[in-house]
């Protein structure tokens, strides 16, 4: 695919660049492993990705989805399984997870949009990723530099990921809650005032 080989497309932006890479790196591996035709990637996906990305809509700057969702070109069931038969992940469910915040300081969330990918724990100094793009060899790069630590890797359907991703990002503008003793010094200052 000659589409893929000026990294990042162009974009200057770095998330763009990254979204870009991302995509087209997974766009080789479906071809190679059989899950979908050059030409649909190279004349609807690329272009479809590049709209997107022109119009910083992160959230829709993804081929998986592009190819699944909006042209309904590839069959996302069988790209689940052929990484639970093939690379041996483990299918994540992340509906329900709560994820702890303090996480998110280890990256950002318009990069977990680009590589379609979601650090969702950290346990005994090995980050656990989900991700629907473990085919792109730039999103396991990107995250093997990113975190610098052990990964254990998951698959995750799109939409659950999509969805979890818009929550962090919901509970992330929400202010947070004052804590009780915040609200009891507020209390002894109003009432000294009076």
């Amino acid at each position: 695919m000659a589409e893929s080989q000026t990294p990042g497309d162009g974009y200057t932006d770095p998330v763009k660049a990254l979204a870009y890479r991302a995509s087209a790196s997974l766009g080789e591996a479906l071809i190679k492993e059989k899950l979908a035709e050059e030409e649909m990637i190279a004349k609807q996906g690329l272009p479809a990705l590049r709209k997107h990305l022109d119009r910083g809509n992160f959230k829709r700057a993804s081929l998986l989805k592009i190819l699944t969702w909006d042209l309904n070109l590839v069959d996302e069931k069988k790209v689940i399984d052929h990484h639970i038969e093939d690379y041996n992940l483990g299918y994540c469910n992340l509906a329900h997870y709560n994820i702890d915040q303090t996480l998110l300081a280890n990256f950002t969330l318009k990069e977990c949009w680009a590589t379609m990918s979601l650090p969702f724990d950290l346990l005994e100094g090995v980050f656990f990723v989900a991700t629907c793009n473990y085919l792109s060899k730039d999103v396991i790069s990107h995250w093997e530099k990113r975190l610098c630590r052990d990964i254990v890797w998951f698959i995750i359907d799109l939409s659950t990921l999509t969805m979890t991703l818009e929550r962090l990002e919901k509970e992330e503008e929400e202010p947070e809650p004052e804590s009780r003793e915040e609200e009891e010094v507020e209390d002894d200052l109003v009432e000294e005032s009076v």
